[in-house]
């Protein structure tokens, strides 16, 4: 609300796909915040990720909360111990 008074509005972006993605323009874009926001900054985050990696996720919060879930998950399978293997056998 105090940034509507101010005629500003907030919209959040995390990106995911390290170094790499950053330098070959194909970052995941996890974008929330209102849709008239998002729609004037759209232009600027399609040129970190394809348009098909730049995701509107919901209101204002709702991009770094997928986003964080996705680093969650993917941190699983190091956390997880992997099945024991008995010596000898792959």
């Amino acid at each position: 609300a105090a940034l509507a008074a101010r005629g500003a509005s907030l919209v959040d972006a995390p990106v995911s796909g390290g170094p790499r993605g950053a330098e070959q323009a194909r970052l995941h874009v996890f974008v929330g915040g209102a849709a008239e926001p998002v729609s004037r900054v759209l232009p600027v985050l399609r040129v970190l990720g394809e348009p098909a990696r730049v995701v509107w996720c919901g209101a204002s919060g709702a991009g770094r909360r997928l986003h964080a879930q996705g680093v969650a998950l993917s941190s699983m399978q190091t956390i997880v111990p992997h099945p024991p293997r008995r010596a000898g056998r792959a």
